[in-house]
């Protein structure tokens, strides 16, 4: 039978394949079967935890006193929810105040408009002069200008008021407290620490090695096994970037149904995409570790540069390749054989 081999990386051991030059004379007796019928696929797992998406310490932007505190520790609130609310009143007069402001800017610009208005009547006339209208003019773009700047002055002052409400930012729990009703606040000072639901993502440190064949051979299911419970996950990113002391790459993944809490410990499980050979059937010849094949009634040794001892090894083998199973260990390249197909072993 002809051997099918494909891809990088495997190698046939040199040796005679000249009949007369056989390693030995007498054939042995061998069984083989299609490689694709002992390929197993090993499983791999690494330690996982679920991270939520954001964890936020909500602070006071305004310096108050705290009047009231709607919410405590491990209840969960919805977006834009108030969660505590300063003391307004110095705020509420900061608005009153601008919005007098903008008012009265407003009514001398009305005023200075309709006096523009007049003066350039009368100028078509030659009861004004052109200065005078110049002069009426000018005050106009004057007081425009001052009413714009009271227009910003109130939009601060209010947008200030609205701050003297703390609202949650997203669906989340309270994890901590650190309001208390009656306490002056400073612009800085922590209220609350918030932790986001809904959109928990598990976090796994993977090993570089096992992300390499992610980016080439990717899983078709990934587990999270944690807090007594398997999740299906699905892969969103893998960084590209190795961290030197570790030397992880971190990968991220999103629950495929409904998410384990925040701050669950486990493993990610999946199975290796690519075929490998079970342990068994390596044997070390020339100080490599290989397989040996049938090709044409000669044992044909196929060496496996990255294969470990007592370890299953990738190959590139193809799925029909006469893999010898039986009667390897003593074979050496180009020996006569005396193949016969194995029963099918059942696949790991």
């Amino acid at each position: 039978m002809a051997l099918a081999l494909s891809g990088a990386g495997v190698a046939f051991a040199q040796g005679n394949a000249a009949t007369d030059e056989s390693p030995a004379t007498e054939p042995v007796a061998v069984r083989w079967q299609p490689a694709g019928e002992v390929f197993i696929h090993p499983r791999r797992e690494a330690a996982a935890s679920v991270l939520a998406r954001n964890e936020s310490q909500l602070a006071a932007e305004l310096s108050a006193v705290i009047a009231s505190v709607a919410v405590d520790v491990g209840e969960q609130v919805s977006a834009g929810q108030e969660l505590a609310r300063l003391d307004p009143v110095d705020f509420e007069l900061n608005v009153s105040q601008a919005r007098a402001q903008r008012d009265g800017l407003r009514a001398r610009l009305n005023l200075a408009q309709d006096q523009l208005r007049k003066a350039r009547e009368l100028k078509t006339n030659n009861f004004v002069s052109s200065d005078a209208v110049n002069q009426r003019a000018a005050e106009v773009v004057s007081l425009r200008a001052e009413l714009n700047g009271a227009d910003a002055q109130l939009a601060i002052a209010e947008r200030r008021l609205a701050k003297a409400v703390i609202r949650a930012p997203y669906d989340a729990v309270i994890l901590g407290r650190q309001a208390q009703l009656g306490e002056l606040t400073a612009p800085g000072s922590a209220l609350f620490t918030l932790v986001e639901v809904g959109a928990e993502e598990l976090a796994v440190q993977m090993p570089a090695a096992a992300a390499r064949t992610l980016d080439t051979h990717p899983p078709t299911r990934y587990v999270f096994v944690g807090g007594g419970r398997e999740v299906e996950v699905r892969l969103l990113r893998l960084s590209p970037v190795i961290t030197r002391a570790s030397r992880t790459r971190e990968a991220r993944f999103s629950f495929i149904g409904p998410a384990l809490p925040a701050g669950t410990e486990g493993q990610l499980q999946w199975s290796d995409a690519r075929p490998h050979l079970p342990a068994t059937t390596l044997v070390r010849r020339d100080g490599s570790l290989g397989v040996f094949v049938v090709e044409d009634g000669r044992a044909g040794f196929v060496a496996m540069a990255q294969a470990q001892e007592g370890r299953p090894a990738a190959t590139t083998l193809s799925a029909d390749a006469p893999l010898i199973t039986q009667g390897q260990e003593r074979l050496q390249q180009g020996q006569k054989i005396v193949a016969q197909p194995a029963s099918p072993t059942a696949r790991d």
